[in-house]
């Protein structure tokens, strides 16, 4: 079995690719686990997406998800990183598409498939079988067999299983603390000390002019870079604070 290992970084970073994001596959599969299922287990998005881009540089990512509702927090977890989210296109006509897009010389850009459901075993067989390099990013329990059989019989798939980058790619989030799917906006008086968006560090920048503080320094730079791609801009509502979903004009540190 070709399992994922470390290359050097001279050689990964000549590397283009694109990713895509079964997001239900990916995030829920995290929390199964060898001895159960942990319902508690959350997936960092910004980790994830550096943990598979590695060195590299990412031509393209997008995230297909026909289940989560569009104004749900995740989407725009997953668009501050980059990510198209794709609502309505299947995962085989988004790969296709963007294959049908690339020039000549793109032909040796890795295509990375983050999913591990037997659903798009058969865009996979179609992309080993014409060449592509494939690499399939997924938890070792939610793996499909098929994904196993593909790995021995093609040299240019390889299974990379996220497993050895747990303690990266995910958090943990207590029962009686969960994730709210919308921030409500806090009462008055009081601080916003967390990120609303990775959940672990300070938060110490604010929207401008409704002066909430909600996002740490390195989701500030990741909303501002993301803001400059108006497309994502606007598909993700990016231009509104997602307390009181008012339009902000700036991002300034506030303490």
């Amino acid at each position: 079995m070709q399992t994922y290992s470390i290359m050097s970084t001279v050689q990964e970073a000549r590397q283009s690719v694109s990713i895509f994001v079964d997001n239900l596959n990916i995030s829920m599969g995290c929390q199964v686990l060898s001895t159960g299922r942990d319902s508690s287990q959350r997936l960092r998005m910004p980790a994830f997406s550096e943990v598979v881009a590695g060195a590299r540089t990412v031509a393209s990512r997008m995230v297909v998800d026909h289940w989560t509702r569009g104004n749900h927090r995740v989407c725009w977890l997953w668009q501050l990183c980059g990510f198209w989210v794709e609502r309505s296109a299947s995962m085989a006509d988004c790969i296709l598409a963007h294959i049908r897009s690339l020039r000549g010389h793109d032909r040796n850009q890795v295509l990375a498939l983050c999913t591990g459901d037997g659903r798009h075993v058969d865009i996979v067989r179609y992309l080993v079988r014409r060449g592509w390099t494939i690499e399939i990013w997924c938890w070792r329990e939610s793996c499909h067999s098929d994904y196993l059989a593909l790995d021995e019989s093609h040299r240019n798939l390889r299974i990379c299983y996220l497993d050895g980058f747990r303690p990266w790619v995910t958090m943990a989030v207590r029962e009686d603390d969960p994730v709210p799917e919308q921030p409500q906006q806090p009462p008055p008086g009081e601080d916003v000390d967390t990120c609303r968006f990775c959940l672990s560090e300070e938060a110490t920048f604010a929207f401008r002019p409704c002066n909430h503080r909600v996002l740490c320094a390195n989701c500030a730079e990741n909303m501002m870079y993301t803001f400059q791609n108006p497309e994502l801009r606007q598909s993700a509502n990016l231009h509104l604070c997602f307390v009181c979903r008012a339009p902000w004009r700036r991002l300034t540190r506030d303490r």
